[in-house]
């Protein structure tokens, strides 16, 4: 035991020595910027600012001719601020860069001083680029003010593609939108940042904007009138936008990877299309289309004027207003659907596992599948809607039904169903296992062909001409092996049937 408590002594010893070693080897290092450790040395900015500047209109150098031949001009940095912006003492003529080099710490790389590579061109496979980087110290850097700051005129890159990397960099294009700012035309603006903030202020992007990060924040305070495609592709991060696209421009959201972050927008003109694994998405008015192919996504609208494709893992969907018909489908989890207004010209079709099933205004024809999720529907005022339901577990609720109702429960299931009618029509049918089955008219005086009903349970039918409490199946019932004739119906085209193994049945008028 004693030889033990000695060893661990021993090894207290040791790590506090390493400890102080680290210490003085960082004191040194402070004191003495020339002396490094395992290639670990002490850097600090010098907090200057240093301008570069380029004058586009310049013939005499063969500026002017170098920057017409350029499609897309590039910066790059590993962990400087990037900022965009139009300035009122600076002229059309000018793309200039002012950097300023403001940090300490420890760098892991050879790098001491951070150094501005100046304008270089390169021919590459997509065009013609101009380009500019920093070498930069990496490591256990503070930076306080290290910024790579560009000043352009507000046409000088409505021609161009401004391409920007950096890793943990903040990303600033554009002034603060004001009455008085300028706003800075760009043709086309991609962001690839690993984790760093990206604002988009007084902007205007021609065709096409692409945001390509790992995580972290997007924040757009300007409407867009250009497509859009964002990534944010392993981690959190939040982004936001206003409007994109306008009445006259139908500009598209398409988010090709999102993991756990949250997307917020206003009015999209055109579609919207996300794959995801994971994150939620909120907005107010999708024009077009929406399609959605993700694993754990949350989708929450007010409107989509097109067609809503929904097809997720254990997602959710939720939209007030459906205006173009939904396809849904909600493989695995609770992951719910619900909408306020569905509307559409094709028969849309709404699937889950064990998540509910909501429609509190059903205008068109819908197709209904779910394992155990509750349904509720309710039949829009004076719409003509065919129902056709699928579940082995539900508890199915039917509101308001002036059409057809084809419900079959799967699986020997314990589906139930209630369902009330303001209007039968067509051919309806119910068939379950041991679920009860129970069916309302708010017309007493409604007609229709009763077909069938089977059970092996209790019946209780209370209607216009017809009251039975002990028949249960009527095919084997000579008075009703025909059928029953409602109300004085006359025809056979309106009918229904309920047929269950062991389930009740009970039918009759909704009570005053």
């Amino acid at each position: 035991m004693n030889f033990l408590v000695n060893i661990l002594k021993i090894i207290i010893v040791l790590a506090l020595i390493a400890v102080a070693g680290v210490f003085i080897a960082m004191g040194a290092m402070v004191l003495f910027p020339s002396f490094s450790l395992f290639g670990i040395h002490y850097v600090s900015g010098d907090s200057q600012k240093t301008a570069y500047y380029y004058d586009i209109t310049d013939t005499e150098n063969g500026l002017a001719s170098k920057w017409a031949s350029v499609d897309t001009v590039l910066i790059e940095t590993d962990g400087w601020n990037v900022n965009i912006s139009t300035d009122v003492d600076y002229t059309e003529k000018g793309f200039d860069i002012w950097v300023s080099r403001s940090y300490r710490g420890f760098a892991t790389n050879p790098v001491s001083t951070a150094e501005f590579s100046g304008y270089k061109f390169e021919e590459r496979a997509e065009g013609t680029y101009m380009y500019v980087y920093m070498t930069e110290p990496t490591g256990l850097i503070s930076k306080s003010d290290a910024v790579v700051d560009v000043r352009v005129g507000a046409n000088v890159l409505a021609g161009k593609k401004l391409e920007i990397k950096t890793n943990s960099g903040i990303v600033t294009v554009g002034e603060s939108v004001t009455d008085r700012s300028t706003t800075l035309n760009i043709k086309d603006l991609a962001i690839k940042s690993t984790n760093g903030l990206v604002k988009i202020r007084d902007v205007n992007v021609i065709d096409n904007l692409v945001v390509e990060k790992e995580s972290g924040e997007v924040k757009v305070s300007t409407d867009l009138t250009c497509d859009v495609n964002l990534d944010i592709k392993s981690g959190y991060g939040n982004a936001e936008f206003l409007s994109i696209g306008s009445d006259l421009s139908e500009n598209s959201l398409v988010i090709n990877k999102m993991f756990n972050s949250g997307i917020y927008f206003d009015d999209i003109y055109g579609d919207l299309l996300i794959t995801a694994d994971g994150g939620y998405v909120k907005g107010n008015k999708v024009n077009n289309s929406v399609l959605v192919n993700a694993k754990t996504c949350k989708l929450i609208l007010n409107e989509v004027g097109g067609m809503t494709s929904f097809t997720n893992s254990e997602g959710s969907l939720e939209v007030k207003k459906a205006l173009g018909g939904v396809t849904a489908q909600i493989t695995n989890g609770n992951g719910s659907i619900n909408i306020e207004e569905l509307k559409g010209t094709t028969t849309s079709k709404l699937e889950t596992r064990n998540g509910e099933i909501k429609v509190q205004n059903v205008y068109c024809d819908v197709n209904i599948k779910s394992v155990s999720g509750k349904i509720n529907l309710t039949n829009a005022t004076d719409e003509l809607v065919n129902f056709v339901i699928e579940s082995n577990d539900s508890e199915v609720i039917l509101n308001d039904v002036n059409g057809s109702v084809k419900l079959t429960t799967l699986n020997k299931g314990k589906a139930r169903v209630s369902a009330t009618y303001v209007n039968l029509l067509g051919e309806n049918k119910f068939i379950t296992q041991t679920g009860v089955i129970d069916v309302k008219f708010t017309n007493a005086n409604h007609k229709f062909l009763f077909k069938e009903w089977q059970t092996a349970n209790k019946v209780n039918i209370k209607l216009s001409n017809l009251e039975e409490y002990d028949s249960n199946n009527s095919l084997t019932d000579e008075r009703y092996k025909s059928g029953v004739k409602i109300g004085g119906y006359t025809g056979t085209e309106n009918n229904l049937s309920l047929i269950s193994v062991s389930g009740a049945i009970n039918v009759n008028y909704v009570q005053s």
